[in-house]
């Protein structure tokens, strides 16, 4: 088949840009053709959260990208549509995640799917956003609608795509197929460093971790609905035993919301010493080091979907605790390889304190079982399938 997918791809930092070179290789080494089509700009500078929007590695050589659409440029949006149009395209990959794109890419997949060849299938990494605003449904519409087939990935959003499509009876899109197919594991950081060698690496810059601890690790950028607000008030609670017991946590990310919501908290809860913050985006060369230091990986979100972050630590074989929400569980079953804890202070002090007492090597070792659901391969052909059916 000859594939286009519409996404965030090289230069552009971060998970969804990941996925796309990832999801692309495989297609590639299945034996189809593909090209990605990606953004001249993304985000106004203004209106980006965090300190750049651009990576810092070379241009992947094995990768077709092109970067033509502008997200609030309607005009490049034509101009990529009717050029796609005609490019004898079998298939259409839309990588959605955030509104503020659906005009772009839905107004570009509609001009493509009307040559009556090429196939639009919508990747829902999420359907609804964390944080709503006005428009957003109108915006959600407008995506759906562009597209003949859909791959979600996690049970929550399917429920959220099959209650809106049953709102659109009487159209095509309410006859619409849609499939689950989990986040597959991000398998492109390397392999795990022994425990050791990752600590000396990330002492290199300052020497801030100790052999003599555990570490949990909270990963990725910081905003309100990743909770860690709710992490620190938890860690309050349980400081006296995570003294004890040698315990600190490490936060690696980006902050996207203020720092004057979490680092005066962390002062007040007498808990610095029990923090190792770590307040920047972390390069592709570095991920390997902070999950090989790490005993296990925390997630206290106050609502999600599904994250890639639960992939990386399914990659180098890390338990996890995380909360009740959206498709966590499903991901990451209580007491197999991780702790499922309720989205709450004492909630997630309890899930801690029962990682502690837990046997590390039996949820290892189901970490290690259950990492073999989340190919690249199966995830390829359901999306290949459901563009078929």
């Amino acid at each position: 088949m000859k594939i286009v997918i519409l996404s965030p791809a090289w230069p552009y930092r971060g998970g969804i840009a990941k996925f796309t070179h990832r999801l692309a290789r495989e297609l590639q080494a299945e034996g189809h053709r593909v090209d990605i089509e990606n953004f001249s700009l993304l985000y106004p500078s203004l209106l980006f959260p965090g300190k750049s929007q651009y990576d810092d590695l070379p241009q992947p050589k094995d990768l077709s990208i092109r970067r033509s659409i502008n997200a609030i440029n309607p005009i490049s949006w034509i101009r990529t549509g009717w050029r796609l149009r005609k490019g004898g395209y079998d298939l259409c990959v839309v990588i959605y995640y955030l509104p503020a794109l659906a005009p772009a890419l839905a107004s570009i997949a509609r001009l493509i799917r009307g040559n009556g060849k090429t196939r639009v299938v919508g990747m829902l990494h999420n359907l609804y956003p964390h944080e709503t605003r006005p428009l957003d449904k109108t915006l959600i519409n407008y995506l759906v609608r562009s597209c003949h087939a859909f791959v979600t990935l996690s049970s929550a959003v399917d429920k959220q795509l099959e209650a809106l499509l049953g709102k659109l009876k009487g159209s095509d899109e309410a006859m619409a197929r849609h499939e689950i197919a989990f986040h597959p594991i991000y398998d492109s950081f390397g392999e795990k460093p022994a425990r050791e060698e990752a600590i000396a690496y990330l002492n290199k810059k300052e020497a801030r971790f100790d052999c003599g601890e555990r570490y949990l690790l909270f990963f990725g950028f910081i905003r309100k609905y990743k909770g860690l607000d709710l992490l620190l008030r938890a860690v309050g609670q349980i400081k006296e035993e995570l003294r004890r017991r040698s315990v600190k946590f490490v936060i690696a990310g980006e902050f996207y919301d203020s720092a004057d919501a979490y680092l005066p908290l962390a002062k007040e809860l007498d808990i610095n010493d029990r923090i190792v913050w770590e307040n920047e985006f972390i390069a592709d060369q570095d991920v390997r080091h902070y999950f090989g230091m790490a005993d296990a990986v925390v997630f206290p979100y106050r609502s999600a979907t599904q994250s890639g972050v639960t992939q990386i630590a399914f990659h180098f074989s890390l338990p996890m605790v995380l909360t009740r929400v959206g498709a966590l569980p499903e991901i990451v079953p209580d007491g197999e390889c991780g702790i499922v804890c309720e989205p709450s202070v004492e909630g997630i002090a309890e899930g801690i304190m029962r990682y502690l007492n837990a046997d590390r090597s039996e949820l290892v070792a189901g970490v290690n079982r259950r990492k073999q659901l989340y190919s690249w391969s199966n995830f390829a052909a359901k999306v290949v399938g459901v563009a078929n059916s």
